[in-house]
């Protein structure tokens, strides 16, 4: 049988090549830091060597971290996400990339999410303690992202209105119950049934 011969990929979306450039970067990221691997091309974002970069993220760390167990503990994370930022910029690759907007996260916690108000006073802090000219550019930078809320679509308010006396009687349930639901039975059948059981129970 003949071997497929390899073809590039040609329909790639903006969003699929944003994500190849993401994934290229944090592992020329792990590179320099994880091996101390020289990094010409990417080094110069990043703000620091390798070194300065490990004694920033050891500043962080907390008891149960150390280098040996980044991957299966911990992981390198945003502070600002590199979503909120244009990564075809050259002020916000810097931005993002730099050392001072990536710190130990723990994997194996829940993760908390803080939103452009709690990230904008973390930097405000830092700058604040150190006078450092990058916090100040992120402080900007936060300034301009647009708070947007959570878009709620017509159907999620039709169907929060129009089920919401079993939404909020399914709130009471248990294990069995939701169980019974999965197996095809109606919250208004399971409410008739509590409702007899609690006049004849």
């Amino acid at each position: 049988m003949a071997r497929k011969q390899w073809t590039p990929q040609t329909n790639l979306t903006e969003a699929d090549l944003l994500s190849k450039e993401k994934k290229k970067w944090q592992l020329g990221f792990r590179r320099f830091v994880l091996e101390g691997s020289p990094s010409t091309e990417y080094a110069p974002y990043f703000g620091l060597d390798s070194k300065g970069i490990r004694d920033w993220l050891e500043a962080q760390f907390d008891a149960d971290m150390h280098w040996e167990n980044f991957g299966k503990l911990w992981q390198f994370e945003h502070v600002l996400p590199l979503a909120y930022l244009n990564l075809s910029d050259e002020a916000d690759l810097r931005l993002g990339w730099h050392f001072i907007n990536i710190r130990p996260e723990r994997i194996d916690l829940p993760r908390e999410r803080p939103g452009l108000q709690q990230i904008r006073q973390y930097f405000e802090t830092l700058q604040q303690v150190s006078g450092f000219s990058v916090c100040a550019a992120m402080i900007e930078r936060i300034a301009q992202i647009p708070d947007q809320p959570i878009a709620i679509s017509e159907g999620q308010k039709q169907f929060l209105q129009s089920n919401s006396t079993e939404l909020e009687a399914a709130r009471s349930f248990d294990q069995a119950d939701f169980l019974r639901l999965h197996e095809g039975s109606s919250i208004a059948d399971l409410l008739l049934e509590k409702e007899i059981l609690k006049k004849f129970g």
